[in-house]
């Protein structure tokens, strides 16, 4: 099993859910625009399935449950 790391940010209540194009930041792999709103896990469901449907992978997120900068864990 290999797992790998990546370092989201997520941008909630976005009119779609997609890949952003502003990742501007080098500490940053990603940039997550997502629908769901902040609101009692709603955005880190969304960005569960979303990964999950665009990697075709197992993930998990590992750290940043409240923040918008979040550490995910992929299990090829």
């Amino acid at each position: 099993m290999q797992i790998s790391r990546l370092k989201i940010k997520v941008i909630p209540n976005s009119p779609k859910t997609r890949i952003s194009e502003n990742t501007k930041r080098p500490d940053i792999d990603m940039v997550i625009e997502l629908h769901a709103s902040a609101e009692n896990g709603k955005a880190n469901i969304e960005l569960i399935n979303f990964l999950r449907l665009y990697l075709g992978k197992d993930v998990k997120i590992i750290s940043g449950f409240k923040s918008r900068i979040k550490e995910i864990v992929v299990i090829n």
